[in-house]
């Protein structure tokens, strides 16, 4: 008994493979936006009132973010709860500038563009390593 064999064009199983394909979100269509910080100046003091909401947002430790945002302001940053304070007067503005110089070197992927990643160090090196396309990038290292 001979079997009866079908057989397809190529056009036709390329269009029924890409219907199966499930439908991508596009990395123009959505931007990553995450909270501003709340920045509050109280005499020679700069709070951020948010800063526990931020850190969480980013899923960054906010011991490392603190080290970033001191290092760039030139003043030591000390954590109350989910407020940060800095001595100094620190307007909106700079905070918020030096909140995404942050997101862009230690959140969003250099190879993908997706805000998915993961800090971890391996052999002594800062690593920043990417869920969405599983890149593995080299970070520096703030002290």
């Amino acid at each position: 008994m001979a079997s009866a064999m079908k057989f397809y064009d190529y056009k036709w199983m390329l269009q029924r493979a890409l219907a199966q394909v499930p439908k991508s979100d596009k990395l123009e269509d959505k931007k990553f936006e995450w909270p501003k910080a709340d920045v509050l100046i109280q005499g020679s003091k700069t709070i951020v009132r948010n800063f526990g909401d931020v850190a969480s947002f980013l899923q960054r430790k906010p011991s490392h973010l603190v080290k970033f945002l001191s290092r760039e302001l030139g003043s030591p940053g000390n954590r109350d709860g989910k407020r940060l304070f800095f001595s100094g007067r620190f307007n909106y503005n700079l905070v918020n500038t030096k909140l995404a110089s942050y997101v862009k070197e230690f959140v969003i992927c250099p190879s993908c563009g997706r805000h998915e990643t993961v800090l971890m160090k391996q052999d002594r090196i800062d690593i920043m390593k990417c869920d969405a396309c599983g890149a593995l990038n080299p970070m520096r290292t703030i002290k």
